[in-house]
């Protein structure tokens, strides 16, 4: 849960992710037949917003490691 409640829940984080992936589809060719497991792909992408819980965590543990290395 981040500062604003469920960050998947903004509006915001809704429209950036829609803009950022109408962007990659753009880009990205698909040749996809399931029936005979046939994927052809240029790239899979997905759209995720760091909210400030996890990046506060994420500063946390890379702090641990630069830590530990330096011992």
């Amino acid at each position: 849960m981040d500062r604003h409640g469920e960050i998947a829940d903004l509006p915001e984080y809704k429209q950036l992710g829609a803009r950022v992936e109408s962007i990659t589809d753009a880009y990205n060719r698909q040749d996809v037949d399931g029936q005979s497991d046939y994927f052809n792909v240029a790239y899979y992408s997905s759209v995720d917003v760091e909210s400030d819980r996890s990046r506060a965590f994420r500063e946390e543990e890379a702090a641990k490691r630069k830590a530990a290395r330096a011992t």
